[in-house]
């Protein structure tokens, strides 16, 4: 008897919830390049996920240089201007990491190192279908 209650109850349920949409594979994005090359500009491009687009970072290393430590600086991966991932920490990097439409994603330097700093981020776009 319980399990026919159950069942009813989860048929029921399964009416009133509606999905958010179903993600359709798009494009493969890939960004490189370096930060931290002059005392000005210590912050790569700002990259904004497009409403009604989905992003998924595969992959995010710094292969350019080694760990970045003591006074030479931190170098940073923010998400919508707050710093998730700091490569200084020597923490392994957790991907995948999902975005939502209008999330932005940046890397950021700070310190005093006179070469480059470089980046790569490796990206799956979906579009969402309603």
């Amino acid at each position: 008897m319980r399990k026919i209650f159950f069942s009813s109850f989860l048929m029921l349920i399964s009416f009133f919830v509606k999905a958010q949409g179903n993600l359709q594979f798009n494009r493969v994005i890939t960004f490189t390049g370096e930060v931290a090359t002059n005392p000005i500009d210590h912050n790569s491009d700002v990259w904004t996920v497009p409403v009604g687009k989905v992003w998924k970072i595969e992959s995010l290393t710094n292969p350019g240089t080694a760990v970045i430590t003591g006074p030479m600086g931190n170098f940073n991966f923010l998400l919508n201007g707050t710093p998730i991932i700091n490569f200084n920490s020597g923490k392994p990097i957790i991907t995948p990491i999902w975005l939502k439409g209008s999330d932005s994603i940046q890397f950021t330097y700070s310190g005093s190192l006179n070469t480059g700093v470089y980046y790569y981020i490796s990206i799956l776009e979906f579009n969402v279908n309603q």
